[in-house]
């Protein structure tokens, strides 16, 4: 048997782990550009949380809260034309599968240019400015992969970026933000989550560590 096993990301858990923000942002740089959906972050008022303890550390951040459901091309495209605008340092996703894996795109937008479709079937191995992840559902564990999956709306499909540089540098996972969610999506990613554990194990790919 062979086989490569990658996991650079750093991963932060405990109950409250969001409050370590700021500390781990201002490692990357002093301008971020903060990537979420369009309510959850700021109903909660996560939004304003992340902002003051990036701030308190001296980390200035633009705000990108325009992330849909199965985000489309055009979507992180134009995150990424505010993230040039800003000229930011690194990216910080906040949210489900959909906020951190628009928030990949926009990073590899942001660092390489172009449009996203030049990107499909490519491999991005570098040169990606850095990401810091940060779920609030359990279910896609986009957090620690390195693959975007986007929607081409105009071809009415799913496609996927991928590449080792779009792995985010760090992943905070803070159980406390769960309980927010309305109890049928914990289920649901719950159940995502086993799914991808039985997953691992019943695969014809699978290997020691999986």
């Amino acid at each position: 048997m062979e086989f490569t096993f990658y996991s650079p990301t750093r991963i932060i858990f405990s109950s409250g782990s969001l409050d370590k923000l700021g500390v781990e942002a201002c490692k990357f740089g002093g301008k971020a550009l903060l990537v979420t959906g369009r309510t959850f972050a700021r109903k909660y008022g996560y939004t304003d949380k992340m902002l003051k303890l990036m701030k308190d550390n001296g980390v200035k951040a633009a705000v990108f809260d325009k992330v849909e459901p199965n985000p489309s091309f055009e979507t992180v495209e134009a995150g990424a034309m505010l993230a040039l605008k800003e000229k930011i340092d690194f990216v910080v996703a906040f949210g489900g599968g959909s906020a951190i894996d628009a928030a990949k795109a926009i990073a590899v937008l942001f660092s390489k240019g172009g449009r996203i479709r030049d990107y499909i079937g490519v491999s991005i191995d570098e040169d990606v400015i850095p990401i810091i992840a940060i779920p609030t559902t359990c279910g896609t564990g986009s957090e620690v992969t390195r693959y975007s999956v986007l929607t081409d709306v105009e071809n009415r499909k799913k496609v996927v970026v991928v590449g080792e540089a779009i792995l985010p540098r760090t992943a905070i996972i803070d159980p406390t933000i769960l309980q927010h969610l309305p109890p049928k999506l914990i289920a649901y990613t719950g159940f995502d989550a086993l799914s991808h554990a039985i997953e691992s194990l019943v695969s014809k790919k699978s290997n020691p560590m999986s």
